[in-house]
């Protein structure tokens, strides 16, 4: 049956249940045997509404639901975390509680994590409701369980949002927050990773040797046994052969490399528009640019350091790795400040290797996008920032001096770096580089390309889409080259904060 009272309510009957569908609020709820009626099966499948009072019979009565009296507990209630389970299968614990909102855990592998969530109302806590969201993430709702169930946590922190209901479905207002801490085991640790890594570079760079060390005396061997044209071709081939797998080291190296730099698609989404532009000398490269988001801010990094090949690779992995250090662990968000604690480290990371003859260093830019306030905050070392508004190239410059070439291993080698911040507007549009492309040789008089034209074809490109401007930007340095030997290099950064 299916009738309708006075207060715009529609109610239905089921086989073992009444429901309760309230036009007016959207509010559905069903009565069942918890809240009154008989259990004596079939008793809900006929009703007749009479003067606000519904009827409908059982085998030996007459159950009835005034409807002018139905009445629901609209008490929000509070919500609470019980406890939290972590571990695999067979090895689970309660994880401890840091403070009132936190807890916190080593990370084990293949773990699961069990939240239990309660609610403050016990008139049937049965019929409870729970729902949870992990970080941004979609509200989900517990279906018959106040158990969170997650897998495959990684190291770090999450953040746990909770809502709890009432036996009549009235839900929580406020939400509560909980966070779960997998704290990283040495093996994962950043120390570690890194320690991975130039260990990893530093066997490439013995193989490449050994192989160089081979080739020379392959060769000698080839010129004292070129009596013979078949002993000739012989070391001819061995010698490609070498070639090939040092050339596969090197490839592998890069691998290596591309793997430590973030995918540009990573943080375009926070630009109106966004390019790199990207073009190492050798196999791998000194140049590097790097990106971090956090707290509404964009970090953004692109830096040249000194040499290239596998020595200026091997910089830039210092670099990259402190500098998401600084940022995103001790959260510095003066671009000034970033470079002066990165030159500390960096002193600090040679001076540990106990060589006081290390001449490698960095010309590095650093700008900082807040989104929010539309400012930007610069500073660079060696290194200048190009801003183009209204069909003018504003030049920022940055310290003239570079990080680490000329202190590295010195007790008095700190050095503070200035930084500026400047309001940004719709449609500027910034360009962070290296010295590459305006060092580059070539044109009718195998000049240097130099800063000018550079500022010129930046400003024929820049209200392209990125895309079009990186794809220019290449076009025009391999007219430029003609038939000459890239020189250094060359990485180029552009982005509008805002359209």
């Amino acid at each position: 049956s299916i009738v309708r009272d006075r207060n715009d309510v529609v109610w239905l009957s089921t086989n073992s249940e009444v429901g309760y569908v309230d036009i007016n609020y959207g509010n559905v709820y069903a009565f069942g045997h918890r809240d009154g009626l008989g259990n004596q099966g079939n008793e809900c499948h006929k009703f007749d509404l009479c003067d606000d009072v519904i009827y409908f019979g059982q085998v030996a009565a007459l159950n009835t639901i005034d409807t002018k009296n139905v009445s629901f507990n609209t008490r929000m209630p509070s919500t609470f975390v019980s406890e939290v389970i972590y571990g695999s299968s067979g090895n689970e614990s309660i994880m401890p509680m840091v403070n009132d909102t936190t807890f916190s855990q080593l990370y084990v592998v293949n773990a699961s994590t069990k939240i239990h969530v309660a609610s403050s109302d016990y008139t049937d806590p049965a019929r409870n409701n729970f729902m949870f969201k992990m970080n941004d993430g979609e509200w989900q709702r517990l279906s018959g369980t106040n158990e969170i169930l997650v897998s495959g946590l990684l190291p770090g922190t999450y953040r746990v949002l909770l809502r709890s209901s009432n036996a009549d479905n009235t839900w929580s207002y406020d939400v509560k927050s909980v966070y779960i801490r997998l704290e990283s085991p040495l093996w994962l640790s950043r120390p570690a990773v890194l320690f991975y890594a130039i260990w990893l570079m530093a066997i490439v760079w013995l193989i490449f040797n050994f192989r160089f060390r081979k080739i020379n005396k392959r060769m000698r061997l080839a010129e004292a046994e070129a009596k013979s044209k078949s002993l000739v071709e012989d070391q001819r081939n061995r010698l490609v052969h070498a070639i090939n797998e040092q050339h596969a080291s090197f490839n592998y190296a890069k691998r290596i490399q591309d793997a430590l730099m973030p995918k540009v698609d990573s943080i375009e989404r926070y630009f109106s528009k966004f390019f790199v532009f990207y073009k190492p000398k050798e196999i791998v490269s000194g140049d590097f640019y790097t990106f971090y988001h956090r707290d509404d801010k964009t970090f953004v990094i692109a830096a040249d350091c000194t040499g290239h090949g596998v020595p200026g690779a091997f910089v830039s992995i210092l670099g990259i790795d402190h500098i998401g250090n600084i940022i995103m662990q001790q959260k510095v968000d003066d671009a000034g400040e970033i470079l002066t604690r990165l030159q500390g480290e960096l002193r600090s990371a040679v001076t540990k290797i106990g060589s006081a003859e290390v001449n490698d260093g960095m010309d590095i830019t650093v700008c900082v996008v807040y989104h929010t306030e539309k400012k930007i905050n610069f500073a660079g070392a060696m290194n200048d920032l190009y801003l183009i508004r209204n069909n003018e190239v504003t030049v920022y410059h940055g310290d003239r001096m570079s990080i680490g070439a000329n202190v590295f291993g010195r007790a008095d080698g700190a050095q503070e770096f200035s930084s500026v911040t400047f309001d940004g507007q719709p449609g500027d549009m910034l360009y962070m580089f290296s010295d590459g492309y305006c060092d580059q040789f070539g044109g009718p008089e195998h000049k240097k390309f130099k800063s000018r034209r550079f500022k010129n074809l930046l400003l024929n490109v820049h209200k392209l889409p990125a895309n079009d401007q990186r794809q220019l930007l290449g076009q025009k340095l391999v007219e430029w080259m003609g038939n000459v030997e890239q020189t250094d290099d060359i990485s180029i950064v552009g982005f509008e904060p805002w359209s």
